[in-house]
């Protein structure tokens, strides 16, 4: 089952080639969103947008958590290799932005793959220590990045959490 969130988030997919699909059934139990690139199969892989989250006290930090997600690409057996990564300063909501290059094996085929990547945690006004984090990932084939990458950053730019807008609107990747 698709995991809930505490906090209300709202976000527009970029456009009509994206729809939901259901993490279950993708394999994605702990995602709370999914969406998929309809219409850009490329050999097989279609574009897959994530959004997961966690609250509590004792999260990792973004750094860690960042660097957890690319060794968890790692682990699942895909040579992963970090492009690039940004830090986003926020008092309130402070973010990771990462770009990192996968070569992977799925159902037996090679992917050449780029993985974008934002987290970001909002931390709550009242208790400094309670934090949500969240992650926003979409991976493409690397000759898809150049029209999924903008789709991303739009993308970013309409979460909005706990009814305030993120400020992530201007996220490049």
């Amino acid at each position: 089952m698709a995991s809930a969130f505490p906090i209300p988030i709202e976000f527009d997919l970029p456009n009509t080639h994206w729809r939901g699909a259901d993490p279950d059934s993708l394999e994605q139990a702990d995602a709370f969103a999914v969406a998929l690139r309809w219409g850009s199969v490329a050999d097989g892989f279609v574009p897959i947008l994530t959004v997961r989250g966690t609250y509590g006290v004792d999260l990792p930090s973004l750094e860690d958590a960042a660097d957890s997600s690319v060794e968890s690409l790692r682990s699942n057996g895909a040579s992963a290799d970090l492009i690039k990564r940004t830090r986003v300063e926020s008092e309130q909501m402070p973010a990771i932005v990462q770009l990192t290059e996968v070569d992977a094996r799925i159902d037996g085929s090679r992917f050449d793959l780029y993985q974008a990547q934002v987290i970001e945690t909002l931390i709550d006004a009242t208790d400094r220590r309670k934090r949500v984090m969240l992650s926003f990932t979409v991976t493409c084939k690397y000759g898809q990045f150049a029209v999924v990458g903008p789709e991303f950053e739009s993308f970013m730019g309409s979460v909005v959490l706990g009814g305030r807008i993120s400020g992530h609107d201007a996220i490049q990747v």
